[in-house]
């Protein structure tokens, strides 16, 4: 299971079910995400991959602050 730590934050507007959304980076120092591959489908004859992932984030630390939703 991969590990990544985010490095800022971007706000995310409401994103209906199964759309892309891109968040731009920044600077944080307390922020923890974990990435999990939910899905792996491949097919080499019509050339096309689809994978799915479950991203949790996490504070690292405990005091002020914390994770809310834009």
């Amino acid at each position: 299971m991969a590990r990544w730590n985010l490095v800022g934050e971007d706000m995310i507007d409401h994103t209906p079910r199964n759309e892309t959304i891109r968040v731009t980076t920044g600077n944080a120092f307390d922020l923890v995400g974990e990435r999990k591959q939910t899905n792996f489908r491949v097919d080499t004859g019509d050339k096309w991959l689809d994978e799915s992932f479950e991203n949790q984030i996490t504070q690292s630390q405990t005091g002020a602050g914390g994770i809310s939703r834009g």
